[in-house]
């Protein structure tokens, strides 16, 4: 957390607990998560999980749910170590089923409010994080997804998901109205125009958990937030906000060494 830095304290605005899941394995950064929980490989000196915690609690959420899986012992321990007085709790995901079911395993620590899912693969630096830039438009009662420009310079730093159709509602306040399926490889641009397209940082409100129980008993596999999304864009509707700021999917290749080159030059 940067110490010149108060709290911006989304109790305020009624998100008090967070979601922030690391029972993945990794696959995309294999071999180095082979031995290494992904969430500890480092962004510029510190593990990508630790930026991502230190966002929510400048943000000023009160409860962290941390899932973890398998093998992820290490993770841990290490943020146990960094954060000893933080508001963190822990789940757990015995199976990698997918992002939505690592939600459900933390429902039962958050409260009856909308609360903030945070995901380490994407890591943020910008004048406010990411998080509280989202929260001052909670109080609306839909759904938020934070937003990040893709251009040609940062394209295929991200994997090939978060195409949005959104039309504009209020300076960077956004309506979401489409969702794209996530597709192989990395985040291609059309015609090479750069475009604004979804980051992992969300609000949600309850009604979340209806659309993530409805698919656990009617799906088989992973549960993938993507067609939850698209229902509640459908059926509820979606706002989006255009970050302030640089976004990095450092949960493959290309995405990590440009946010370990931009985070120390």
């Amino acid at each position: 957390m940067d110490e010149g830095r108060a709290p911006i304290h989304g109790v305020r605005c009624g998100v008090r607990s967070a979601i922030i899941p690391a029972a993945g394995r990794g696959i995309r950064m294999r071999p180095a998560t082979r031995t290494i929980p992904k969430e500890l490989l480092p962004v510029a000196a510190k593990p990508m999980i630790q930026h991502v915690i230190e966002e929510a609690l400048a943000s000023g959420i009160q409860v962290l749910c941390v899932v973890l899986g398998p093998g992820k012992q290490a993770l841990r321990k290490h943020l146990e170590e960094e954060f000893p007085d933080a508001p963190l709790v822990y789940c757990y995901q015995p199976e990698p089923r997918g992002l939505v079911d690592a939600m459900l395993h933390a429902r039962p620590y958050l409260d009856d409010g909308p609360f903030a899912l945070l995901v380490p693969d994407n890591v943020f630096r910008g004048p406010l994080p990411a998080l509280a830039q989202l929260l001052p438009f909670a109080d609306r009662g839909l759904d938020l997804c934070g937003m990040i420009e893709r251009n040609a310079e940062n394209h295929s730093w991200f994997g090939n998901c978060g195409r949005l159709g959104w039309t504009e509602e209020s300076g960077r306040l956004v309506r979401i109205h489409r969702l794209q399926d996530k597709l192989p490889g990395y985040f291609q641009l059309k015609n090479g125009r750069a475009e604004w397209a979804g980051f992992a940082r969300h609000i949600f409100f309850p009604h979340f958990f209806q659309y993530a129980e409805r698919a656990r008993r009617d799906g088989r596999g992973e549960l993938d937030d993507v067609p939850i999304l698209q229902q509640i864009i459908r059926e509820r509707g979606m706002l989006g906000y255009q970050l302030e700021g640089e976004g990095f999917d450092v949960g493959n290749p290309q995405g990590y060494a440009a946010a370990n080159w931009k985070f120390t030059f």
